[in-house]
């Protein structure tokens, strides 16, 4: 009830109308309330934090699976309620026969920590200091013109729109195409919006960003607590999840608004390692005949929504369980029976979801393997030398900037008492495919998306890792922390000051030292950690290693903040010729302006169609390689978003579209007989016109104007003029 209230407070705090706050509560609290019983079920011993961020997580997911499956087979978007509805009938069946609610008590019976409430206090705090910025970005209102909206949202809030309305088999971009992308994210978000009536990317740049923080933490805290006893790894483990970044390398911000997508799979990502994790853990093994079936389909549920919502995460997952299962066999280790089983069904799961969500797309994605051109190390411009051998040492740089977040799993792979742990090999897993990909495939930056997932998880277990090497220093322990604290600090500065801190975009010293973070980072850590161990705990290796672990996991928890404000994320200058390759158009589109930003005006011609126009009323443009018209009305287009349409559609649509285009341009062009044909043919019912880019300002008899505007102008098709031309045709 806490995190519902919070999100109240938060929607209407961003500017979300009280009507579409309440009802987007409403609509997510029934969700949660599903999750929540199930994993209940699943675990009578759990916390309600623990309680509360899987059942956002199972609850999410049971209803986006349930609401697409209602929809192919009856029609319907009432899908999503079937979990919820299904849980409150066995929990009135139960409270009922038992004449009270056990789960209900037990929850109240579970009091807060000290940990935990610190952990819950660092995660309200950072959490909403996180999110807050981002709404500057997307503000739902304005006058004039606004211009900071990332231009791939606009495609995100499309695409949601259509899997609500029209399913996976339809296109709000052009009728009877598809969208073959990971999209189960914005099938969620879209069945929310539906469900609680919103308006335009309400759901996606608020509602979303809550929902999927409020559970990767809550989640996050209760997988801490329940690896580690020191007070602070909890909150340590939100600060890695919210602040947290690579050592001495940007892109590390794990919740990524501009993608939704990352955001909310980064909570079924989560939700899916802690459901291993507790799964195999030996307090596990005498209810293993109880609830074996159970928690696998849940893990198996959560393994195909990662998947289907963001397919780097699903192919970083099956790697991991694979590991696991690899060194069960190797060890011939108690569970693996367990992890036998758990592997299968995420492996088949995460085939089932790239098969139905992904596959099948006529760009296959641009990931080169052994290619040394558009380099992630490049992009950041972290290669030491320009050339070929500048880039394999810049690419090694990353990798090491990458894994140095992830430090507090060395100290357990150190430990010969935990090193072979399930929770420790399940962290070698994520982490030997996130630096993997980085290593072996080239992308610009989509290689380091696999980095990014491993890190939601592997940021729970380097956060306990720091926290037993800090246990190694007994009496002087709070006097260690203060130092690798202090430490941690300088060196952020001094790798923030390699970036550049100034205002013209370079570095102050020279262009290409951003290569030296990691190495700072890496180096002075170990340096530090070799006086605190002298200082605090003699000379032995042991204590050497566990400071510069703490020191290394404290780093990265300020790595969110390089470069943030200064623009410090571009292309390395010198090395384009050895390290991109030319950008290449996907189509030969009329149209090749992205929307970058659009006004009130266009806004209120929006507002003007959403409320006049019926659901299945489509659309002509002559806006059409950016999704723009279909986010702002949520209507169907004879053709539009061409820039994402084509490389996510099949590759038999792209003549379609292409010709499709040609048809709404020759119309708005030159309104004919002939030109209107092929769209009253089509039944477009409106017409969205940009008047910069056309010359014609009248379209009769075709079509009337219902709204214009300097930036845009409405028309209505004429029926009766249309009529007059279908029944022309032979």
């Amino acid at each position: 009830m806490g995190v519902l209230l919070l999100g109240v407070g938060f929607l209407l705090f961003t500017g979300v109308s009280t009507l579409d706050t309440l009802r987007s509560a409403i609509v997510v609290g029934i969700q949660a309330f599903a999750g929540v019983f199930l994993w209940r079920t699943l675990r009578r011993s759990a916390g309600v934090v623990e309680t509360t961020g899987m059942g956002l997580a199972l609850g999410t997911s049971m209803a986006v699976v349930s609401g697409l499956l209602v929809q192919l087979l009856l029609g319907q978007r009432w899908g999503w309620l079937l979990p919820a509805a299904i849980a409150m009938t066995v929990y009135v069946t139960g409270v009922v026969r038992r004449r009270g609610s056990p789960v209900r008590a037990a929850i109240q019976r579970t009091p807060l920590d000290r940990a935990t409430f610190l952990g819950l206090v660092a995660a309200a705090i950072v959490g909403l200091g996180t999110v807050l910025p981002n709404v500057w970005n997307y503000p739902l209102t304005w006058t004039g013109m606004w211009g900071r909206y990332h231009p791939d949202m606009l495609f995100f809030e499309s695409l949601s729109t259509s899997l609500a309305k029209l399913g996976p088999l339809d296109s709000i971009f052009s009728p009877d195409a598809a969208v073959r992308y990971h999209w189960l994210v914005y099938a969620w978000a879209g069945q929310v919006a539906q469900a609680a009536d919103t308006g335009p990317f309400v759901v996606l740049t608020r509602v979303l960003p809550f929902v999927a923080v409020s559970g990767a933490v809550l989640v996050g805290i209760a997988w801490a607590r329940r690896l580690s006893t020191v007070l602070w790894v909890p909150t340590l483990a939100v600060a890695l999840l919210i602040t947290g970044g690579y050592v001495g390398a940007t892109y590390g911000a794990i919740f990524n608004f501009d993608s939704p997508s990352q955001s909310l799979t980064t909570l079924w990502l989560l939700a899916l390692t802690f459901a291993i994790s507790i799964h195999l853990s030996e307090t596990m093994s005498d209810r293993w005949s109880r609830l074996t079936l159970a928690t696998t389909a849940v893990i198996g549920l959560l393994a195909f929504v990662v998947a289907g919502g963001k397919i780097s995460s699903g192919a970083v997952a099956a790697a991991a369980v694979l590991w696991l299962a690899f060194i069960g066999i190797v060890r011939r280790a108690a569970w693996r029976g367990r992890v036998l089983t758990i592997a299968a069904v995420v492996v088949v799961a995460v085939i089932v979801g790239y098969l139905l969500v992904v596959s099948g797309s006529a760009d296959p994605g641009g990931l080169k393997l052994g290619n040394l051109v558009n380099r992630a190390s490049s992009i950041q411009g972290m290669n030491p030398i320009a050339g070929r051998i500048g880039i394999v040492l810049g690419t090694l740089l990353l990798a090491l900037a990458i894994s140095a977040r992830w430090a507090g799993l060395l100290w357990f792979l150190g430990n010969k008492e935990r090193r072979w742990e399930p929770v420790t090999q399940l962290g070698v897993g994520l982490a030997l495919a996130g630096v993997g990909t980085v290593l072996l495939v080239s992308g610009g930056m989509n290689d380091t998306w696999f980095a990014l997932a491993a890190s939601a998880p592997l940021a729970v277990i380097s956060a306990a890792g720091a926290g037993d090497a800090w246990q190694r220093f007994a009496a002087h322990r709070w006097a260690v922390l203060f130092c690798c604290v202090g430490a941690a600090v300088v060196f952020f500065v001094v790798i923030a000051l390699i970036w550049g801190t100034g205002s013209s975009g370079g570095n102050i010293w020279v262009s290409t030292w951003r290569w030296a973070g990691p190495l700072v980072g890496v180096v002075g850590a170990a340096l530090i950690g070799l006086l605190v161990a002298r200082r605090f705990g003699g000379e032995s290796r042991q204590t050497w290693f566990a400071a510069t672990v703490i020191i290394l996991v404290l780093i990265a928890a300020f790595g969110r903040l390089l470069g943030v404000g200064t623009g410090l994320v571009g292309v390395q200058p010198g090395f384009n010729a050895d390290a991109f390759g030319p950008m290449v158009s996907f189509t030969s589109a009329k149209d090749n302006t992205a929307v970058r930003e659009w006004s009130s005006d266009q806004q209120d011609a929006a507002n003007l169609l959403r409320e006049s126009a019926a659901a299945e009323d489509l659309i002509a443009t002559n806006v059409t390689f950016s999704p723009f018209v279909p986010a702002l009305t949520g209507l169907p287009t004879f053709v539009s978003g061409i820039m994402y349409q084509a490389p996510y559609g099949r590759p038999a649509g792209v003549p379609v579209l292409l010709e499709r285009e040609r048809q709404s341009w020759a119309f708005i062009d030159q309104p004919n007989a002939e030109s209107a044909g092929p769209l009253c043919e089509a039944g477009v019912s409106f017409i969205w016109v940009d008047p910069t880019r056309t010359q014609t300002r009248s379209w009769a008899p075709f079509a009337e104007e219902i709204f214009t505007r300097p930036s845009v102008t409405v028309l209505r098709v004429n029926e009766t003029a249309c009529s007059a031309l279908n029944s022309g045709r032979p």
